[in-house]
């Protein structure tokens, strides 16, 4: 439903997961026309949701130590 209300055509995405394996957000790219999306374009997306979860994790641990 809300794909057809946007207008969407494109979605692709890549999870954000803790290192306790809790799947917090994901990183999505979404158009209205239609593209063609290869895996080493999906690997790049993944790449980019590791290191928003590298960055919490370091965010992360400075409130363990303290």
């Amino acid at each position: 439903m809300m794909l057809g209300e946007l207008g969407i055509q494109f979605f692709a995405s890549a999870v954000i997961t803790t290192k306790g394996g809790l799947n917090v957000g994901s990183i999505c790219i979404v158009d209205s026309q239609h593209r063609d999306f290869s895996s080493t374009e999906q690997k790049k997306l993944d790449w980019i949701a590791s290191m928003v979860t590298a960055e919490m994790d370091k965010r992360i641990a400075v409130y363990e130590v303290a």
